[in-house]
């Protein structure tokens, strides 16, 4: 059982990485937008935010799925996430440059 408590844990850590990627990514755009008040950039702060919003609610999402399923399900997960953070990783790689 503590290696399946794990990867949830695991699993519940990738989304608030990603989510705190997101935050910084929203944070950028928003001031992009205020000093700009282009479509363009509203629609990434939208874009964005919404990201915000999927991977808290996931973190919720796992924590409940963690009391009733195995790792059957968290491994999937996992790998699902794992290549959200990276991509939510160069994205603001890209906006630090």
């Amino acid at each position: 059982m503590p290696f399946l408590a794990s990867i949830w844990t695991i699993d519940i850590i990738v989304a608030l990485a990603s989510a705190v990627l997101m935050v910084y990514a929203f944070l950028f755009y928003f001031g992009k937008a205020r000093k700009m008040s282009s479509s363009f950039s509203l629609g990434l702060t939208a874009f964005t935010g919404i990201f915000v919003l999927q991977n808290l609610i996931a973190v919720f999402f796992y924590y409940q799925l963690a009391k009733e399923y195995s790792a059957d399900v968290a491994l999937p997960m996992l790998a699902l996430n794992g290549l959200g953070l990276m991509a939510f990783a160069v994205l603001v790689w890209v906006i630090r440059r």
